[in-house]
């Protein structure tokens, strides 16, 4: 591959680049272009691609498609996943730090499921 054309910026108190350099960079891509019309004329003339390589090729691309939409969808049932862990976790975190400050587990949590109150385990822990 080419290096990247590098644009040298002007060092006497102006804002812009070194025309030499801008020069040289506007040459290299008009070959590109000239390069790159010469090409298209040559396919233009040669004429449309064969049939059978279109086909292979769409069949390519409508699979690729395929994969790629499954990878999405994977994505975002990840993310989906992620975002529920996440949930847990900060009401596992918030569970956790209310029964370390002895208070009591927020509604549903894992005391009043089990028909335990903060106040027996209390008692029960200074036994």
């Amino acid at each position: 591959m080419q290096e990247p054309t590098v644009l040298r910026e002007t060092k006497i108190g102006q804002k812009g680049f070194i025309k030499e350099d801008v020069m040289q960079y506007l040459d290299e891509l008009n070959s590109k272009i000239i390069s790159l019309e010469t090409d298209l004329q040559k396919a233009s003339e040669t004429g449309p691609a064969d049939p059978q390589e279109i086909i292979k090729y769409r069949n390519q691309v409508d699979n690729l498609q395929e994969k790629l939409n499954a990878s999405n969808n994977a994505l975002r049932a990840a993310k989906a996943e992620l975002d529920a862990a996440k949930k847990q976790h900060e009401q596992d975190v918030a569970t956790i730090n209310q029964l370390k400050a002895g208070g009591a587990a927020p509604a549903g949590g894992a005391q009043q499921a089990k028909g335990v109150n903060p106040a027996e385990l209390n008692a029960a822990k200074a036994d």
